[in-house]
């Protein structure tokens, strides 16, 4: 017969005739010791995987890398030079000759107000001009030959003067009439028509150059080491989420802001391709001189409270086994950090599979994952 088969007859003759009181405390020995004991077995066998054994971990070591101090700012562009077109006067606009987005040329003609009066005060003054100039051409043969006075040559002389001024006069207020492009580059949307009134300060359209684009944001003052006219910086900006345009900063201000302890400065971003727009926020990267750092994968990271940690894999008697080690990181990059904390390229840390690992605690080393064909370090 099954010895365990035998083994249970014998358990349930002993139970028929046991009493109330042994049956209760073969039930709390079941309980108290039996159960846990077969607990034990199922689940923490060697056979099903959930032994009590080392940890596997993969371990990467630290690298030392000569890498670019970054910083990151935030900014609006500008146009290189922008204005609003506006008039000097109260009048109504007579011809406008632009399109709205056309590039326009330094000193091309944008407005013409109403100037029909001007313009006829403006020939009535030349031709008092031209009066003046034949009289006084008249005048000056005689007055060698005496034959009139000197006087009259001369308030005929102080009469085309003042004609002259009377002349300038109206073409300065026929210059008011006439708006034209202080410099190259693109209009915008035009607010108002043709005929409709305009005060001074009123907007009519704006003008843009944006062959090059300004931005304006602020350094903190422990960097200004790594700033220089000249130097080459980046900057993204969310309509072109994938390109990356290159600038040079321009000027640095002369003074730091007492309050921010920080220094504004000021870079041009080519833009021939006019993708960029007045009123942009601009992402800026700005890369200041290489120096020699230590880098770990971000996945090491452990962080309790206001501190982080990391676990290094050491050998003791034979055995690795984890060691955790505070560390100071100075900046994050894309799936790496630097740290400041002292650490040699010869140090193992353990980049993955930190769930089970603990102070002490033995470990298997892998520097590649097992699923991928990792093998054990001995």
């Amino acid at each position: 017969m099954d010895p365990l088969k035998t083994a249970l007859t014998k358990v349930r003759a002993f139970l028929r005739k046991a009493t109330p009181t042994q049956r209760l405390g073969i039930g709390i020995f079941t309980l108290l010791v039996v159960l846990p004991l077969t607990f034990r077995i199922l689940f923490y066998s060697p056979h099903n995987g959930h032994h009590r054994g080392p940890a596997p971990v993969i371990v990467e070591s630290p690298k030392v890398e000569k890498l670019s101090e970054t910083l990151e700012a935030i900014g609006t562009l500008k146009a290189n030079e922008s204005l609003t077109i506006t008039a000097k006067i109260a009048e109504t606009i007579e011809k406008i000759h632009f399109e709205e987005g056309e590039m326009v040329e330094k000193d091309a003609l944008l407005i013409t107000l109403t100037q029909a009066e001007e313009q006829a005060q403006k020939e009535a003054a030349l031709a008092t001009v031209a009066e003046n100039e034949r009289e006084l051409k008249r005048l000056k043969p005689l007055v060698k030959k005496k034959l009139t006075s000197a006087r009259s040559y001369d308030e005929r002389k102080t009469k085309l003067e003042v004609s002259k001024r009377e002349a300038r006069e109206i073409e300065a207020k026929l210059k008011d009439r006439t708006i034209t492009a202080p410099f190259a580059g693109v209009v915008g949307l035009r607010q108002k028509s043709e005929g409709a009134l305009v005060n001074p300060g009123d907007e009519i359209t704006t003008l843009d150059d944006i062959s090059q684009m300004k931005v304006d944001f602020s350094v903190p003052e422990v960097f200004l080491e790594n700033l220089k006219n000249t130097q080459e910086i980046s900057g993204q900006v969310v309509a072109f989420p994938d390109k990356t345009f290159k600038g040079k900063i321009h000027k640095i201000d002369t003074r730091v802001d007492p309050n921010t302890r920080a220094v504004m400065v000021r870079a041009l971003f080519e833009n021939s391709d006019k993708l960029l727009k007045p009123g942009m926020q601009m992402n800026i990267n700005l890369y200041g001189k290489a120096v020699e750092q230590t880098t770990i994968p971000e996945s090491a990271l452990l962080t309790r409270g206001n501190k982080t940690y990391i676990y290094l894999a050491v050998k003791k008697k034979g055995q690795w086994v984890a060691q955790e080690k505070e560390i100071q990181l100075a900046r994050r990059g894309n799936g790496w950090v630097v740290v400041t904390t002292p650490l040699t390229p010869e140090d193992k840390v353990i980049a993955r599979g930190l769930i089970k690992v603990r102070e002490g605690a033995p470990i298997l080393l892998q520097e590649t994952p097992s699923y991928l064909g990792g093998k054990a370090v001995s």
